[in-house]
């Protein structure tokens, strides 16, 4: 056995060097100076028994127990990057950590308790280190599991057990062993010959994936023939049958996902939610989390990797990758027993990250909560871009722009030299929003912005034609200045059902998180905004009652007819209640409201009422009481109008000054003057519109106030003018007068629009009934007691004088007159 015992450097020595890893020579080069000390003691001295509560060291016993969550020294085989964060996360909370790996520089031996140089695949060197451990953990799966089993059968805690190392280094009992538990993975057969791989490859066809049994990782140990030319040449460069191989079938995947598996040591599991890795050359590049998949795909992959998982034996983190295939199966491809890749981000997105949760697990403490704190991360490895001090270089200018990024972490592993596609760190950005952190990732690489396009929208503006459009665009206005990325189109309801049903079913699944259209509230769960669209005949009001008397159940928000700016607003609100970066923006800009009305108000106050007039292209003018006709219903109004008078201000009563004078505020026809100019007659017309029936006219403005000054200041059409005049006519009471008449017009007019507009068939039958019955009535002299007598008669003669009809139809409307038309007790009256 060849080991040495090296002792974790001083705060001193730490701080003697820079502590940024780009400052000393080497610019990403972080090395630590050991502190000088005395000779280890022996290693009997620093021997721990096998148990999770060690016995106290034998008296004399120059290093103290750590008093944090355990005593427990926690042995480790491998110095590597996870060692390292292993340690640190160890460190947080006081457990002590030894490493054994055979680098004296290893990325873990500056960060760690105990750190002895020696192979963790010689047997004797990892049977006499695993002496001075309560627990025995890997963070490299390729380690002697031989001498795991023997110290096993001593009584040594080895986390995860020896079984379970055996059977993932072998990628192909890994396979067999997960196939006879169910799970589901990509066809799979050995080869020892070249005829059986020929004939694996037409079984499974081509492309044919070769892979190696043992030490395969990163891209090493797979090849891929793409014919049965390349078979030789593939099987050569994997080393030959004699190294072990199997093949499997192509897998046509549209996603690599990965699950990170918590299992504790009473076998109770925890899952982090699923991520997408995405890979360079074999090796994983980026990690986004979480997976932009839709939530069926989620639960089926946490399922297939807890069931995988729960087939193993031993406590600690295990990563799970998928393959995600295009028809939506989730099919596994290997395990790794160990913190991973896919987990790094857990670090700053997740309340426990995937390395204390390992430690929690193999010392039996509590699990922690894997989910996310943060709504999106993404990882990104920094991979070794060339050889030697240019590799460094190119790390260290990625650094430098990673540390000027929001939300941005790095984590360099001091790895003393560098090579191409090797793992020299990594960096986590952490955001409020998918597209933010990709924006983000974007900068730091320097690439194109990106391509909101590309994105997958947040939310969503649907409308039933582009009709709408003028109406929604203000939304669409509102989602845009808050940089929301979201879709627009047409969805009718009752054209294109099929296109709605669909859209809404998937919305969710799609990432939308906000809709504004309310026909599809009860096709999806995601948050709906209904818009009222002005109608042409009910003035936008059946649109409103329609989306606010939706059934218990199916709730829509809704918003003033025509304002999809406040559409807009409200779904800013609603994302922003998870996203505290658009939180913020919201906030900000209702701040920017509240001080441009302050400062108008401020603006108002020092102009005064003149000046602010003039300067709005606005004048006032004071009419005496000469110029102003009393009207009936004691209505006063000017008797000179000005053409697009905008408000009337009623000073006083005609009856309570004699000096009776109204503010009339005008718009200014010119662009200097602010004085009032009148209309004599003639000029340019207006559109005004009846104030009883509602229909719109163009008339001049001479006329319109004529108009105006004849009925109490409203405008009617010339058929409603009429009718009022009657009205008056006939009532000239008092009490009754043009005002009275104009009141009853009106009511009327607005009983007609709520009713007979709204269903002129109706009005129709019920105007024929009436007129029947009145002609009924009218052609029967008859006395009551001769209508009983000669019923028959009388509808002889009511229908006599209706020869033109069809008897059929004279005969049912005489029946309805006589039998339905009034109650009973009314037929003779």
């Amino acid at each position: 056995m060849h080991s040495r015992l090296l002792s974790a450097p001083s705060h001193a020595s730490a701080a003697s060097s820079s502590p940024l890893p780009f400052a000393a020579a080497h610019p990403c080069r972080a090395s630590w100076t050991p502190r000088p000390t005395s000779p280890p003691p022996p290693l009997s001295l620093l021997r721990a028994t096998a148990s999770m509560h060690p016995s106290p060291p034998p008296e004399g016993h120059s290093d103290q127990p750590v008093h944090g969550v355990t005593n427990t020294v926690v042995g480790v085989l491998g110095g590597g990057q996870l060692g390292k964060m292993l340690c640190q996360a160890a460190s947080q909370m006081g457990v002590r950590m030894a490493i054994l790996d055979p680098l004296e520089d290893c990325p873990a031996s500056s960060v760690c308790h105990e750190h002895v140089v020696g192979s963790f695949n010689d047997g004797a060197t990892v049977s006499e280190f695993a002496k001075r451990c309560g627990v025995l953990t890997v963070e490299i799966e390729h380690v002697d599991a031989v001498t795991l089993e023997k110290l096993e059968k001593q009584g040594i805690d080895c986390e995860p057990k020896a079984s379970t190392i055996m059977i993932i280094q072998d990628k192909y009992r890994q396979k067999t062993h997960f196939s006879k538990f169910g799970i589901p993975l990509p066809d799979f057969v050995e080869v020892d010959t070249l005829s059986s791989i020929e004939k694996a490859g037409e079984m499974f066809g081509y492309p044919l994936m070769v892979k190696s049994k043992r030490l395969a990782y990163d891209g090493r140990g797979n090849a891929v023939a793409h014919d049965k030319k390349e078979l030789s040449s593939v099987v050569a460069s994997l080393g030959g049958f004699e190294h072990g191989l199997y093949v499997e079938r192509w897998t046509s995947f549209v996603k690599e996902l990965s699950v990170i598996v918590a299992r504790s040591r009473d076998g109770s599991t925890v899952c982090y939610p699923v991520v997408e890795t995405i890979h360079k050359d074999n090796i994983c590049h980026v990690v986004e989390a979480p997976a932009e998949v839709p939530d069926k795909i989620k639960k089926l992959a946490t399922n297939v990797a807890e069931k995988a998982i729960k087939s193993l034996e031993g406590a600690g983190v295990f990563a799970v990758e998928l393959f995600l295939t295009q028809d939506n199966q989730v099919l596994l491809n290997e395990v790794a027993p160990r913190p991973h890749n896919s987990g790094h981000h857990t670090i700053e997105s997740c309340y426990t990250s995937q390395y204390e949760q390992h430690l929690r697990a193999i010392l039996g403490l509590p699990l922690g909560d894997p989910s996310m704190k943060a709504p999106a991360s993404i990882m990104y490895n920094i991979l070794g871009e060339d050889e030697g001090e240019a590799g460094f270089t190119q790390a260290h200018q990625l650094i430098e722009r990673a540390l000027d990024i929001s939300g941005a972490s790095v984590h360099w592993y001091a790895k003393p030299e560098i090579r191409k596609q090797r793992k020299m760190g990594h960096i986590t950005i952490v955001g409020p929003s998918k597209y933010s952190v990709k924006a983000r990732l974007d900068k730091l690489l320097q690439r194109d912005a990106y391509d909101p396009k590309k994105v997958k929208p947040r939310a969503a503006i649907i409308m039933g034609s582009d009709s709408d459009l003028p109406v929604m665009k203000d939304a669409a206005v509102v989602l845009k200045k808050f940089n929301i990325p979201f879709e627009l189109t047409i969805v009718s309801a009752h054209r294109t059902p099929e296109r709605m049903y669909h859209y809404a079913l998937s919305a969710k699944e799609r990432g939308l998180e906000v809709i504004i259209a309310g026909m599809v509230a009860s096709l999806t769960s995601v948050p709906v905004i209904g818009v009222p669209i002005m109608t042409s005949s009910l003035h936008g009001t059946d649109s409103l009652l329609s989306i606010v008397q939706m059934p218990k159940g199916i709730p829509v928000a809704t918003v003033a007819i025509g304002n999809a700016e406040n559409a807009g607003l409200l779904a800013v609100r609603m994302l922003a209640s998870r996203d505290p970066e658009l939180g913020d923006k919201a906030t900000e800009y209702q701040h920017d409201l509240r001080d441009m009305v302050l400062e108008k108000a401020k603006r108002l106050e020092e102009l005064g009422l003149e000046r602010a007039c003039r300067l709005t292209k606005l004048t006032y003018t004071q009419v005496p009481e000469d110029q102003i006709d009393a009207a009936p219903g004691n209505c006063s109004y000017p008797k000179k109008h000005k053409q697009g008078e905008q408000e009337l201000h009623v000073a006083n009563d005609s009856q309570s000054s004699n000096k009776m004078e109204k503010l009339i505020i005008i718009k200014s026809s010119g662009s200097g003057s602010g004085d009032a100019r009148h209309d004599d007659g003639g000029g340019e017309v207006e559109t005004v519109r009846c104030a009883c029936c509602g229909v719109a006219e163009e008339c001049t403005a001479a006329y319109i106030g004529g108009v105006r000054a004849a009925f109490c200041g409203d405008w009617l059409c010339g058929l409603c003018s009429e009718a009022v005049k009657e009205t008056a006519r006939r009532d000239p009471a008092p009490g009754g007068g043009v005002a009275a008449a104009l009141a009853s017009h009106a009511a009327e007019c607005r009983d007609f629009n709520a009713t007979t507009r709204l269903n002129p068939t109706l009005s129709l039958a019920g105007s024929m009934r009436r007129i029947a019955r009145r002609s009924f009535d009218k052609r029967t002299s008859a006395s009551c007691q001769e209508r009983r007598l000669g019923a028959a008669a009388s509808k002889a003669v009511a229908l006599a004088r209706s020869a033109s009809c069809d008897p059929r139809f004279c005969s049912l409307l005489a029946a309805d007159v006589i039998n339905g038309g009034a109650p009973p007790g009314d037929r003779c009256r």
